[in-house]
């Protein structure tokens, strides 16, 4: 008995070290490594970027048939990071042009407010949607076909898309997309006719940096 003792003394204090180990080691980390979503939720962001963007404008009434054109675009968005996969902000997506018929600038400047999800916690695939205001500037149709005199319209402006996003983790990342955004101003008053139901189109592929 007297030498068994010893060696039960000496076997609990081993199995008792062995169990406490993980704890010790789990409390000498730092908080970023026992805890990472307490780092990264509710992150405030911000992303600056563009793409190349195809823009159409229509309505119930216009002749000829809509014409399709290539522009650049400028997207930038601001928020935070509500979870894992929930995003929420603001968004502001600006395509400036020159009327290729006239010469005039024209341009479309959306302010939104949008939300962003990423299905797979994962995955950088996400899913986006907003809604807001759109300014357009002498630019709704193909004025080759229906004159019109400078103009500044608005209406209700729609956007949804997808991409895939990088370094989802860290204080710079990247970010592809697709999306397509939608402006609805109704009727619009020009020398020719009184356009009925105007629509303005614009589809995009892009990229940009996201700062956290």
């Amino acid at each position: 008995m007297s030498c068994r003792a010893p060696r039960i003394v000496v076997l609990i204090a081993v199995v008792s070290l062995l169990d406490a180990a993980p704890v010790w080691a789990q409390a000498a980390l730092p908080p970023s490594t026992t805890a990472p979503e307490a780092s990264v939720v509710s992150r405030a962001w911000i992303t600056a970027g563009g793409g190349g963007s195809t823009v159409v404008g229509d309505c119930r009434n216009c002749p000829g048939e809509p014409v399709y054109r290539g522009a650049g675009s400028v997207l930038l968005n601001g928020g935070v990071r509500i979870n894992a996969q929930m995003d929420a902000g603001v968004e502001v997506f600006w395509l400036p042009g020159t009327n290729e018929a006239t010469g005039d600038r024209n341009r479309a400047t959306l302010f939104m407010g949008v939300g962003q999800f990423r299905p797979w916690r994962g995955h950088g695939f996400f899913l986006k949607g907003g809604m807001g205001m759109g300014f357009v500037r002498n630019w709704v149709y193909d004025e080759e076909t229906v004159s019109a005199p400078s103009y500044v319209a608005k209406g209700l402006a729609v956007t949804y898309g997808a991409g895939w996003a990088f370094r989802t983790e860290r204080r710079v990342g990247l970010q592809i997309f697709a999306s397509q955004h939608v402006v609805t101003i109704g009727d619009l008053t020009t020398s020719a006719l009184v356009a009925e139901n105007v629509i303005a189109n614009t589809w995009t592929l892009g990229g940009s940096l996201v700062f956290r």
